[in-house]
């Protein structure tokens, strides 16, 4: 999907243990990259929002494509790196204090 510069992105990643919604991490990171740029990845602040769901809040400055890899180093979650799903700004909705459960 094709982005704007200044539009915003919030990628979500689920973490799991024993297939069970992990959530107290504290060590997550988010590292956002461009596809078909040899850059270097942007890493974005990650918050928990519950039950195993984390997210972060991202706006490019150019046109483009992007990927988000969510990564722990907690050995008891299932899988330490996450590719992650993300969706569009709407208006009023994707802020922070605005995602629900």
């Amino acid at each position: 999907m094709i982005y704007k510069a200044g539009e915003t992105i919030t990628f979500v990643a689920f973490y799991t243990a024993d297939g069970i919604a992990k959530t107290g991490l504290t060590d997550v990171t988010a590292h956002i990259y461009k596809i078909g740029s040899q850059d270097e990845p942007i890493t974005a602040s990650v918050t928990e929002v519950g039950a195993g769901l984390y997210y972060c809040i991202f706006t490019p400055q150019e046109d483009g494509a992007y990927v988000c890899v969510f990564s722990t180093s907690d050995s008891t979650v299932d899988q330490k790196d996450l590719a992650s799903i993300a969706f569009r700004g709407i208006a009023g909705v994707n802020e922070s204090d605005k995602i629900l459960l």
